[in-house]
């Protein structure tokens, strides 16, 4: 089963740590209030449920609670509510509640969660929360993170080289989406190791050497598939333009 790690406030304060006991407290009664938004008729109680989880999601507590609801949520749906989460406070600034090092955990936290998933919406939606923290940590090198490359960071990640080959391109392949704060120098590196990419995947040449050997596929993978996700991959980074990207 996957286990859930919590994250320090902020780099300044006591680096305060939720049991695992607390955080399933925590996703219990946020399982508790979605089954009553989702299935009780009652106006008044939907109105507080949906008010209570509002507040969820905007509060610091969500960072940990998220992870251990994708980890141990009793139902798909309420483990696609914890990646959506995490997925939409990334996307609307919220990881500048999270200092560097919680950063850096919170990524192995999410690409932890990847690893055996089928294709789908939950791993979707993850691979998504995981790119979106790659761009967020862009954002942050002048304050947090000096001469810190996020892309690099990834690739060199133990939890990112876990990752079969079709959950690693999903993930590199959503980075452009928000790449607006990587570095130009950065995405013309990641565009040159898509050309390594597309030259494995079409032309037999070897593995990237950037890109960990553990995502290569298996010669039991469907070749199609294979190609086709590393395509879509190189054209996401060929549409990042030099100006989208940071100087």
């Amino acid at each position: 089963m996957h286990r859930s790690p919590a994250f320090g406030r902020n780099a300044n304060s006591v680096n305060r740590r939720k049991s695992y006991s607390e955080l399933s407290d925590y996703r219990r009664q946020v399982e508790e209030q979605l089954k009553i938004l989702w299935t009780t008729t009652d106006a008044a109680a939907r109105k507080a449920a949906d008010e209570w989880l509002t507040k969820f999601q905007s509060s610091y507590e969500a960072w940990a609670a998220g992870i251990a609801l994708v980890a141990s949520g009793s139902t798909e749906d309420t483990k696609l509510f914890g990646a959506t989460v995490l997925s939409t406070k990334l996307r609307s600034g919220g990881a500048d509640s999270l200092p560097g090092e919680a950063a850096e955990h919170m990524l192995e936290a999410l690409l932890g969660q990847i690893k055996g998933r089928d294709p789908g919406r939950l791993r979707a939606q993850l691979a998504r929360a995981s790119a979106s923290l790659v761009s967020e940590m862009g954002r942050q090198i002048p304050h947090k993170l000096p001469n810190y490359p996020p892309t690099e960071k990834l690739l060199r990640s133990p939890a990112f080289a876990c990752l079969e080959a079709g959950a690693a391109i999903e993930v590199m392949s959503l980075i452009p989406d928000r790449g607006a704060f990587l570095s130009r120098a950065e995405v013309e590196a990641m565009q040159s190791l898509m050309v390594e990419l597309l030259n494995h995947a079409y032309g037999g040449a070897s593995w990237p050497a950037a890109i960990p050997a553990g995502c290569a596929p298996d010669p039991a993978d469907d070749p199609a598939a294979y190609r086709t996700a590393a395509l879509g991959c190189a054209l996401a980074w060929a549409k990042l333009e030099d100006g989208q990207a940071s100087k």
